[in-house]
């Protein structure tokens, strides 16, 4: 079991846009954490499917410089969160990153992520959230109070849609004052991703659909899928319509290509739509 961090380490801070991302943990958590975290897959030319729907309307208009916080395990500290930096770079927004590799929110004994809302909040005061949690889920829960939740106990899906509900109710706030856009799991080969990975995106799309108040889902496991059903290994550049490996070296992994029109863009366009700009 790796060893926790005692604290986030501060590694960059501009104006507008602070980033904190803390070291990545040890390598025997590197299937459960970062090799399944760190980068989306794609599939071919499917893109995307974000939950626009009906729900969007109940974004709260803004005026003024917005604040956006992106917060996640390694696909956030790694890909997904610069490269939403660098989209909002000169934008009257203040972007804030916090990353945390092989967290999840099964695991509150590794690193409980609902426990540093409240900290993230006061200090950044964000209207809109951007999330990519959900691949490293893919392991037992524990409780809190102690005890375990194996992923064949039926339980299981309940708790973790629980965790999922917690983290929202803390984002989003009692008045459903700020946005979330929750950028799901990728699809990656082996058994683990194929069978509990469809479960934890079927959870995650079923909370956020249910879950009253203005949050998005972008549904990067449909997206990582090829036309039969199967993880993606090429994709089909959306700019030059070239066909290019989907994934790095270790076959998990996206290219950063992969990570931008699948994840990145997507999330992107939601903001945009919930802060009407």
């Amino acid at each position: 079991m790796p060893k926790v961090p005692s604290t986030l380490i501060a590694v960059l801070s501009l104006y507008g846009c602070a980033r904190h991302v803390e070291p990545p943990v040890s390598p025997e958590r590197r299937i459960e954490g970062r090799a399944a975290e760190d980068v989306a897959p794609t599939g071919g030319e499917r893109r995307p499917v974000a939950a626009r729907a009906e729900s969007l309307k109940r974004c709260i208009p803004r005026s003024g410089t917005p604040s956006l916080v992106a917060i996640g395990s390694s696909t956030m500290a790694s890909v997904l969160g610069p490269q939403l930096e660098r989209h909002y770079k000169g934008a009257p927004l203040r972007f804030a990153l916090w990353g945390k590799a092989s967290t999840s929110l099964v695991r509150p004994d590794f690193f409980d992520w609902p426990s540093k809302i409240p900290g993230i909040l006061k200090r950044h005061k964000p209207e809109v959230w951007v999330v990519s949690l959900g691949t490293n889920d893919n392991q037992p829960v524990k409780l809190r109070r102690g005890g375990w939740i194996r992923t064949d106990d039926p339980r299981w899906d309940q708790v973790f849609g629980e965790r999922v509900d917690e983290l929202l109710e803390l984002a989003v706030g009692p008045e459903r004052s700020r946005a979330v856009v929750w950028v799901g799991p990728y699809a990656f080969p082996g058994e683990g991703s194929r069978v509990l990975g469809r479960r934890i995106n079927d959870v995650l799309k079923a909370r956020l659909e249910a879950f009253p108040g203005p949050v998005f889902y972008v549904d990067a496991y449909q997206a990582t899928l090829d036309a039969r059903g199967v993880p993606i290994v090429e994709f089909v550049h959306p700019g030059t319509g070239k066909r290019l490996p989907a994934r790095g070296n270790d076959g998990i992994h996206l290219k950063a290509a992969v990570v931008k029109a699948l994840l990145t863009d997507p999330a992107a366009a939601l903001v945009a739509e919930c802060l009407g700009r």
